[in-house]
């Protein structure tokens, strides 16, 4: 894997907005289908670039997309860019859209804060292109970030709103450590022990 450049945001944007379009999340927060492909690359631009020292790309070629966080480093990098790019952002989700946006950011930072230790990796989202799934890009993916937690001895968290998920996280070593219930579904924590 190898460090997004910012150079390709944009790009990466697009390819979570594809791979998250059916995800009950974002069709919660982006009901009608026709401006969800933009609001959930709207939203992810103003992500990567907040978190940009901890997303990662599967190979040169943009075929898939992580966030992690290292342990003692769940912090955020906002800059100067936040307001320019938070007043587009605030544009095209739409007052609605914001309002679920944050809605649901509040209360998973409290079960973020409940769950999480300092001491965890994070994986906070993982895509792969829709035309390259299927083809181990994932799987490689999340290899890489266990291996690196395996060797740090670190336990690694994840959280998950599409209940097809549950079932791959477990077959790595995840198991469910709550689970919350929300207008647009299940929210489930689960810790990989390290």
């Amino acid at each position: 894997m190898v460090p997004l450049p910012l150079t390709l945001v944009d790009e990466a944007a697009q390819l979570i907005a594809r791979a998250f379009f059916h995800d009950p999340l974002y069709r919660f927060f982006f009901p009608c289908e026709r401006k969800r492909i933009r609001k959930i690359q709207a939203l992810y631009r103003f992500i990567l670039r907040e978190h940009i020292r901890h997303v990662w790309m599967s190979s040169e070629i943009l075929e898939g997309v992580v966030i992690w966080e290292e342990p003692y480093d769940h912090g955020l990098d906002i800059g100067l860019w936040a307001v320019k790019e938070g007043f587009c952002f605030f544009k095209t989700l739409g007052v609605v859209g914001l309002v679920r946006v944050v809605a649901f950011a509040v209360v998973s930072f409290f079960w973020r804060r409940k769950f999480l230790r300092e001491e965890d990796f994070c994986l906070t989202v993982i895509a792969v292109d829709p035309s390259c799934q299927g083809k181990g890009i994932g799987k490689k993916m999340l290899f890489c970030l266990l291996t690196e937690a395996d060797k740090n001895e670190a336990s690694v968290y994840l959280e998950t709103q599409n209940p097809s998920n549950v079932g791959l996280y477990e077959r790595f070593g995840f198991v469910v450590v709550g689970k919350r219930f929300w207008k647009g579904g299940e929210h489930v924590m689960m810790r990989r022990r390290g």
